[in-house]
């Protein structure tokens, strides 16, 4: 065990600098934390929140952009659904490239792939024709939308490869949760830029100079550190059709992916008709981005405090199967609290959502690692993300048919809040069956446990 983790440390990165060292002199596995590691990470997830940003710059103000492109309310709802229908099919493609050349060259990709297409959408104010002005923003959201796969399956990968084993939850946080954070902020930014259809304009341009402004940065990362930060960066880990294939079955790999994925999908849902949703109870739409924001903040507290608890005393088992059921049986009360003049108590209901959900995305992806180990890490992101993006879908168009069956277009949305409840309350439940061991974990402490019984001390 230790002859093998040092071979495999010497052929990490740089073979030139190992072979400096005679091989009876290097005796001990050289793990070390860059101060790098911090740079990519804000890259991941700086570029997270832009490609979000081009998702959701419509939803919020989602009756003025309808006004502005003169279409109908469906077609601005339909806007972020292309996010989640790119998951259905990009995440293998993603995988690939990210396994083959690297997580440098998979972010570079989507930061290029995010600025032209929120430069696309931009020209379409050049553009008089109705078509052709919606056409180029339905252009430019695809291809910012194929960015996204990159970005969204690599924090665990980079986490990995960068981070030591009592910070990965957190790192993995900071970088996830980037997503669910710009989304929440667009709810409380775009309407105060976007408030009337002479403004939206102004939109357009301001998420097309986040996205240029981004590809520079993206460039200077580097690859990988120059030595390991653990034993489980440098085990060899299986590809992706291998890998899938193993974890067939793998029950408890699936319950986390049924519970990941409906409840961060009906939670993309859920912001992508925010607005369309509680201006139809007499709402507003700055309101309706008042609770996107609150939503955001609380988010922001638990999972920046949930993280640390769970880096700190490994408790991710524990955490989820408390968070998740509260999670389902808080969106399933959203039925009965949804109402006119009851904006404090869905602010209060919202807050703690936030609060519970964000702060399981890292736990699901660290998660979802151990119970697969030593399947690629960006194997089970993909796989985690895909089935979101197929839930997110499913979801936000049954939720705007059910709006839609009604006569009146601006109809209450009750129907869509029974449908989104009962579903999440399931799937929030799930959880109680996973009962997996870590198995990343085990394997980091037998190869640490070997390494120092058989190894002579300096």
């Amino acid at each position: 065990m230790a002859s093998e983790t040092t071979q495999l440390i010497r052929n990490y990165e740089q073979p030139k600098i190992y072979d400096s060292f005679p091989s009876s002199t290097f005796t001990k596995p050289i793990y070390r934390l860059y101060p790098e590691r911090w740079y990519g990470l804000a890259m991941i997830a700086l570029l997270n929140m832009s490609i979000i940003f081009c998702c959701f710059s419509f939803a919020p103000i989602a009756n003025t952009s309808a006004s502005y492109f003169d279409v109908s309310l469906t077609a601005i709802n339909m806007l972020p659904m292309e996010y989640m229908l790119v998951y259905l099919v990009m995440p293998p493609f993603s995988n690939a490239i990210l396994d083959k050349y690297g997580v440098k060259f998979g972010l570079l990709i989507a930061a290029t792939l995010n600025a032209f297409g929120a430069i696309i959408r931009y020209f379409s104010i050049c553009q008089t024709a109705r078509q052709t002005k919606f056409l180029l923003v339905l252009i430019g959201q695809s291809i910012s939308a194929i960015a996204n796969p990159f970005v969204q399956i690599t924090p665990t990968k980079y986490v990995m490869m960068w981070f030591g084993e009592k910070e990965r939850t957190t790192a993995t946080m900071i970088a996830s949760i980037a997503n669910p954070v710009a989304g929440a902020l667009s709810y409380f930014i775009i309407p105060q830029i976007g408030d009337d259809t002479t403004r939206v304009p102004y939109v357009l341009l301001a998420t097309a100079v986040f996205a240029s402004i981004l590809v520079l940065p993206t460039l200077l990362m580097k690859e990988r550190p120059r030595t390991p930060p653990t034993y489980s960066a440098v085990t060899p880990s299986e590809k992706m059709l291998p890998g899938i294939k193993k974890l067939v079955n793998n029950k408890n790999f699936w319950i986390l992916l049924g519970s990941f994925a409906t409840i961060n999908g009906f939670r993309s849902a859920l912001l992508g008709l925010l607005s369309v949703i509680f201006v139809s109870y007499g709402y507003s739409e700055i309101e309706a981005g008042k609770i996107g924001t609150i939503m955001i903040i609380s988010g922001i507290a638990g999972a920046i405090s949930l993280s640390l608890l769970v880096d700190k005393y490994h408790v991710h088992r524990f955490v989820l199967k408390i968070c998740a059921p509260i999670i389902g049986l808080l969106f399933f009360s959203l039925v009965f609290i949804v109402r006119e003049d009851n904006l404090y108590f869905i602010e209060s209901v919202c807050a703690i959502i936030g609060f519970l959900q964000l702060s399981l995305i890292p736990i699901f992806l660290e998660l979802a690692v151990e119970c697969s180990y030593p399947i690629s890490a960006n194997t089970s992101a993909a796989l985690l993300y895909t089935g979101s993006g197929f839930m997110g879908v499913i979801a936000t168009i049954v939720m705007d048919y059910l709006r839609a069956s009604n006569e009146n277009e601006n109809a209450k949305m009750t129907k869509s809040l029974w449908f989104e409840g009962i579903i999440v309350l399931i799937a929030g439940f799930s959880v109680l069956f996973y009962n997996s061991r870590d198995l990343r974990w085990d394997a980091e402490q037998r190869g640490n446990s070997h390494i120092r019984n058989s190894l002579p001390n300096d």
